[in-house]
């Protein structure tokens, strides 16, 4: 069982101009649901193919993958460690850990010494390292050995220290009313072509293969330039891959994980 600790918040989320209604007023314009000599809402749809209700899951699965898969947005938190334990719960609003690093702390309780980031590894890799004696942690496992918001540590700490965080968190809930995005107003068009291939993907009389598959690519191709801007390396795909399908799973188990930034 890990050792229930408390983090401590850092920074907090941005707030963009943006919002759900916006979204939903293009798609209307590009699924031609806008009403006859109206503009557009995001309210009211000219048929029954879809809702805004139906939209906005789409959304809120697609701005959480893009911001998994980006790391377009990140956040700060600190915890402090216990002495021996190996294994510690994450914030309950992480998305995917960017990093981690350790810092000891004095009998005064003050940092001291430089911060170490510990390696990424797996579970396997992490296991070879459990017996040596405890001392300043080097690797940590999140992966799906672990549970989703745990993480285990190794070597274990031989005394008290500070765990520094740097994690994707959880966007806002969007519910189609007006809620400002998670996601900077420059890359929301990742949300619009998104949406669309999800909604043209759908069976029934939406199912539109061809235009799905373009939305798809125009969505991959806005990951991959967020990807750039930020210098992270884009993620890999299988050439069967969609990479927004089922993007609202359980966090960390998108189809790639970006590259992790730098302490």
């Amino acid at each position: 069982m890990p050792v229930p600790i408390v983090w401590t918040a850092v920074d907090t989320l941005p707030t963009w101009t943006l919002t759900d209604l916006d979204i939903l007023k293009r798609l209307q314009y590009s699924l031609m649901e806008s009403l006859f000599n109206t503009n557009a809402d995001g309210i009211n749809f000219l048929t029954t193919r879809t809702s805004p209700a139906e939209l906005t899951t789409f959304m809120n699965q697609r701005q959480q993958n893009f911001l998994y898969l980006t790391g377009a947005i990140v956040v700060r938190a600190t915890a402090a460690s216990v002495g021996g334990q190996p294994s510690y719960n994450y914030p309950s609003n992480k998305i995917h850990a960017r990093s981690i690093t350790w810092q000891a702390v004095d009998s005064s309780g003050n940092l001291t010494g430089k911060p170490k980031r510990l390696e990424r590894t797996d579970a396997f890799a992490l296991s070879l390292t459990e017996g040596d004696p405890p001392g300043r942690p080097r690797f940590f496992d999140d992966g799906s050995a672990q549970p989703t918001l745990e993480f285990r540590v190794s070597p274990v700490t031989s005394a008290a220290g500070q765990f520094r965080l740097m994690m994707v968190p959880q966007p806002v809930t969007l519910l189609g009313s007006g809620t400002a995005l998670s996601i900077p107003d420059e890359m929301a068009s990742a949300l619009h072509f998104g949406v669309m291939a999800d909604f043209l993907s759908s069976d029934g009389e939406s199912l539109d293969a061809d235009r799905a598959a373009f939305a798809e690519s125009l969505y991959d191709l806005m990951v991959d330039v967020t990807c750039i801007m930020l210098g992270n390396d884009p993620p890999q795909r299988k050439q069967s891959d969609r990479a927004g399908s089922g993007a609202g799973g359980s966090s960390d188990n998108a189809t790639a994980a970006p590259a992790s930034a730098s302490s």
